[in-house]
């Protein structure tokens, strides 16, 4: 086998690369470059030997071998003097690459590793929401910028300019999805070096509104909750009276609920499941078994009020029991699930009809939240967070205070009284009242008689 030339030099070797397939004229292998090599001052703890440093370099190349080993050995010489810590060529080479990144492409490098504090991706649509955010702040700070080139008076600017441009809202979730983003590259991870000495954005976060314009929409009378009930197609209308006195639910918990997830029997009702269109948020709308967060998987009561509604709807308007995935609104395309859009659109036109364009489905879970409030009487705080499933009470609340299913039922069937019965107080109201008049009376004649005695 022919020896492979080499470079005398004091550090480092400099030998020829010689090809494993290609000959000269007498059959000698060919040398199609150098190869660069040295031993490192430090141990890859994956071997427990050395660091060997190694790097080819093509033909006519050798002044850059030479001066790449110079460079190499300078660096070695600052790592044994405790100056820098060893890390091999290549990842030095990567991080220098990631360290003369664009705004653009580390935000895109951000997104595809974000994750959330469970450790799990975002679904689709919340996906579709951070990258809307993401692209709110690059293309107002410029995505072809250096990273390393954002200022805390760029992000000043990037605010008074949405606030303008695109509201409060808008705002504030851009500047908290910048912060996120611009804090990861302060850090350290498996996937990147430190990129930023700091974070610019040291700004307090834009105000959100007191109210929003959804926030100031007067929630619809049980008339006009009626109304729009009697004007949906039939058999979609059951969505009404469910997401205003069920748990307050979400358009996409509706369309994904099933039939088996209702217990009539025992009056309650698992929201477990929402829709998803894939990571990309593309594609079917698919039935998914996860909500939008913990809080929102849960066992619900089902008040009095509407299980006869359900009884009929389920008969008339489901596939069940042949059909043991039915879904409580039956698609009429035949697809897996109706589409909230759709619902969206059948509401809107019958809340028209009803006298209240201004009413859009969410407003049925605000109307839910609403009579959870007024009608809790006895209840605890928790009590309310139960049956609207909430999660943003204060840590004490959360720690200490209890909450009661017979008291979550009583507070649900008083919202469907309220709601679908107005005109109907509930017997226990109506019979308290009524002992407590009676009382008052007793109590006055008693008075009377005393006062007419002493006169005597």
């Amino acid at each position: 086998m022919a020896r492979t030339p080499r470079h005398r030099r004091d550090w480092g070797s400099l030998y020829a690369n010689l090809s494993e397939t290609r000959k000269d004229a007498k059959g000698r292998p060919l040398a199609i470059g150098f190869i660069a090599e040295y031993t490192a001052p430090a141990v890859n703890p994956a071997t427990g030997k050395a660091w060997k440093g190694k790097r080819k370099f093509k033909k006519g190349m050798k002044a850059m071998a030479e001066a790449w080993l110079d460079s190499e050995h300078e660096y070695c010489m600052r790592c044994e003097k405790g100056l820098e810590v060893f890390k091999p060529w290549k990842q030095r080479e990567e991080e220098k690459k990631l360290r003369a990144m664009t705004l653009e492409a580390w935000s895109g490098l951000w997104v595809e590793h974000y994750r959330k504090s469970d450790g799990t991706r975002l679904r689709g649509n919340s996906m579709r929401a951070l990258r809307n955010s993401v692209a709110n702040f690059v293309d107002a700070l410029g995505g072809d910028r250096p990273l390393t080139s954002v200022t805390t008076a760029d992000v000043e600017a990037m605010n008074t300019r949405l606030l303008e441009e695109k509201g409060r809202y808008a705002a504030r979730s851009t500047y908290g999805k910048l912060k996120a983003c611009l804090k990861e590259a302060t850090e350290v991870k498996p996937w990147h070096p430190r990129l930023l000495e700091s974070n610019p954005c040291t700004l307090p976060a834009p105000k959100r509104p007191k109210r929003s314009a959804q926030a100031k929409i007067p929630e619809p009378t049980p008339e006009e909750l009626k109304a729009i009930y009697d004007r949906m197609p039939a058999y979609l209308r059951i969505g009404v009276y469910f997401c205003a006195t069920c748990g307050g639910d979400r358009v996409n918990e509706l369309c994904a609920m099933r039939v088996s997830d209702i217990d009539l029997r025992h009056r309650l009702v698992h929201i477990h499941r929402g829709l998803d269109r894939g990571p990309d948020d593309r594609g079917r709308l698919r039935i998914v078994d996860r909500t939008k967060n913990e809080a929102s998987d849960a066992y619900v009561p089902i008040p009095e009020a509407i299980i006869p509604m359900f009884e009929e709807h389920i008969a008339k308007y489901t596939d069940w029991p042949e059909d043991p995935d039915a879904t409580l609104l039956k698609s009429a395309s035949g697809a897996e699930c109706v589409s909230p859009n759709t619902f969206r659109a059948n509401f809107k036109k019958a809340a028209t009809e009803a006298g209240r364009p201004d009413l859009h489905v969410h407003t049925l879970r605000a109307t839910f939240d609403t009579y959870a409030v007024r009608l809790n009487h006895g209840g605890t705080v928790r009590d309310y967070m139960a049956v609207t499933r909430r999660t943003d009470e204060a840590t004490s609340v959360n720690a200490y205070q209890k909450t009661d299913s017979k008291r979550q039922a009583e507070l649900v069937n008083r919202i469907g009284d309220a709601i679908i019965n107005p005109d109907s107080d509930s017997k226990d109201e109506a019979k308290s009242r009524e002992e407590k008049l009676l009382a008052r009376i007793a109590e006055l004649e008693k008075q009377l008689a005393e006062n007419n005695h002493s006169g005597n």
